[in-house]
């Protein structure tokens, strides 16, 4: 997955996204292990874990005015 290599990270960096919604699972590619995006994110103090939910789970970056 693209999002697992320092590639892909710097790419989502650049994004600048507020808010991803992760499911656990690729239901195209039907997949058994999750996005290495999650373990990545849970990894950064500058994002938090909002919600979690069978499908997969929703995180949002701590933003400071």
């Amino acid at each position: 997955m693209l999002w697992a290599t320092p590639l892909g990270i710097r790419l989502f960096e650049q994004a600048g996204f507020n808010r991803v919604p992760i499911p656990y699972r690729n239901p195209i590619a039907q997949q058994d292990r999750p996005y290495g995006l999650i373990d990545y994110l849970r990894s950064r103090p500058e994002w938090t874990l909002r919600m979690s939910f069978r499908q997969g789970v929703l995180f949002s970056r701590n933003v400071t005015d």
